[in-house]
């Protein structure tokens, strides 16, 4: 188990995955344990992995709001996209009872990736400039980071390029340690994804 934590606290996650996958089986209450091994699948992008043990922690505990959150971030890795939306509603739902402003910036930001999967770009594009400034405010390195690296995809499906470059390499100053990793290789496969041609000729 401590060495499953370490490579987590390493953002090495699949080597994560591979301590951990095997644990839960022997201790299938221990929910704290499976939440790690379900962020790691995830932020490994094993998403059937992640789905299948944020089920799991959902079973045991059907209020987790983040279980419902991140549980709609693995089914849209699975190009499950209906799935994914009530997923993210339903912890919205159960967010919305907790009056904090991290929260709501939370909110904000899964209300802008919902709208992005459904290639509404002018609504999501508001929706992530509210959690990006509601980030500001709360000075959230590893939230704001986040949010930056989402509005600068929604700036690519605009076709607005400058601005998406503008919004990601800022993302690449502003992440945490822990990020490291998981964001970096988001942001410059964007950044990649931006000289494409089919991109460059919009």
């Amino acid at each position: 188990v401590l060495l499953g934590m370490a490579y987590y606290g390493a953002a090495q996650f699949s080597d994560a995955v591979k301590v951990l996958k095997p644990l839960p089986d022997s201790d299938p209450g221990n929910t704290e344990l499976r939440n790690v091994l379900a962020q790691s699948c995830l932020k490994s992008k094993d998403y059937d992995c992640a789905q299948e043990q944020f089920r799991a922690i959902l079973e045991q505990d059907p209020n987790s709001t983040s279980a419902h959150l991140l549980m709609g971030e693995a089914l849209d890795g699975l190009h499950r996209t209906d799935e994914a939306i009530a997923a993210l509603r339903q912890g919205e739902r159960l967010a919305m009872s907790i009056p904090a402003d991290d929260v709501l910036a939370g909110i904000v930001h899964n209300q802008a990736n919902v709208a992005l999967m459904q290639h509404r770009h002018d609504q999501a594009l508001v929706l992530a400039e509210r959690s990006v400034a509601l980030h500001q405010s709360l000075g959230s390195g590893h939230g704001l980071a986040v949010a930056l690296a989402t509005l600068g995809q929604i700036f690519v499906q605009l076709g607005d390029l400058e601005r998406a470059e503008q919004v990601l390499t800022r993302t690449l100053e502003v992440r945490s340690a822990v990020q490291f990793h998981e964001t970096t290789g988001a942001v410059f496969d964007t950044l990649e994804l931006m000289n494409e041609p089919s991109l460059e000729a919009r």
